[in-house]
């Protein structure tokens, strides 16, 4: 089975160029998308946040 996962900081399926749509929050909080023909879901990563956070800790 093929699945279409997001492309990297967009709402767009990387295998058909279509767009996710918002799916609730996963248990940790980040926003979970899902693609409307195939079904898969997935959460989008964002490396600017987390390098922000880390920053932040790393600090406190």
């Amino acid at each position: 089975m093929l699945r279409c996962g997001p492309s990297p900081n967009t709402t767009k399926r990387m295998v058909y160029g279509s767009s996710l749509v918002k799916n609730g929050r996963h248990r940790s909080g980040t926003q979970r998308w899902r693609c409307p023909s195939c079904g898969a879901s997935s959460v989008i990563r964002r490396p600017d946040v987390t390098r922000r956070e880390q920053l932040r800790q790393f600090v406190t």
